[in-house]
């Protein structure tokens, strides 16, 4: 017996799951197939003017056959899954810096899979901490080089996040979380002795110990740095 019609609700179902047959391969092609294969190739012509006008803006010569096939093969397969001007300006430089006939990188894999998993966001911040041009109105801070750079070995968090909320338009944590996670950036936890109030020049109060001194006046301070992923990723894709 069934009472709750559960036996014409699991008919109801499987004949949504199967308006032209009854093959996964016909459902999928029925419903979802020829638009997704649609939207990859939309993608897919989009790139043609982008690799050509990144090479001449960064003075690449183009040369296909440069480019190994599983590279090639893996480039196209996530490459064409994105349909964000911020992604997809990134894979066109990959691809044009792989098949630069004067360098003799043949490019790396593992790019295209950490771009992949960007979002708009996450890619407009990578560049921004990567990139040479300084942070605009920063003060005292405004010779700042990219986090990449050898002269910056990295940025307090606390003074990163308040920075960025100012000077970075639609600045989102979530994409610094994002940036660690896949390995462009690092956290470290460091001595911080900017609090000392010139504690080696002082002396020492006969009746402080030593060991509440140095805790009231150095901390634990987190910052975000540089991998060597990121700087190999950002010298791929920069501008």
């Amino acid at each position: 017996m069934d009472a709750l019609g559960l036996g014409k609700a699991i008919d109801l179902v499987r004949d949504m799951m199967a308006p032209v047959g009854g093959t996964l391969s016909e459902t999928w092609s029925a419903l979802i197939g020829d638009r997704v294969a649609y939207w990859r190739a939309k993608n897919a012509m989009k790139y043609r003017p982008l690799l050509t006008e990144e090479a001449s803006r960064l003075g690449l010569k183009l040369n296909a056959a440069k480019i190994p096939d599983k590279f090639a093969f893996a480039w196209f397969e996530e490459a064409t899954k994105q349909d964000e001007p911020e992604i997809q300006i990134l894979f066109a430089r990959l691809l044009a810096r792989a098949a630069d006939a004067d360098s003799s990188s043949t490019g790396d894999r593992r790019m295209i899979d950490i771009l992949a998993r960007l979002t708009p966001g996450d890619a407009l911040l990578f560049q921004r901490l990567y990139s040479n041009q300084p942070f605009p109105d920063t003060g005292s801070y405004s010779d700042t080089k990219g986090i990449g750079h050898e002269s910056e070995k990295g940025w307090p968090v606390d003074w990163l996040t308040s920075l960025l909320g100012h000077v970075h338009v639609g600045y989102d944590p979530v994409s610094l979380e994002n940036l660690v996670l896949q390995g462009c950036l690092s956290r470290s936890l460091r001595l911080d002795f900017s609090r000392s109030g010139g504690a080696v020049a002082t002396p020492t109060p006969k009746h402080i110990a030593w060991g509440k001194e140095i805790a009231d006046r150095v901390k634990q301070r987190e910052y975000i740095e540089a991998t060597d992923l990121g700087i190999a990723l950002y010298a791929s894709v920069k501008e």
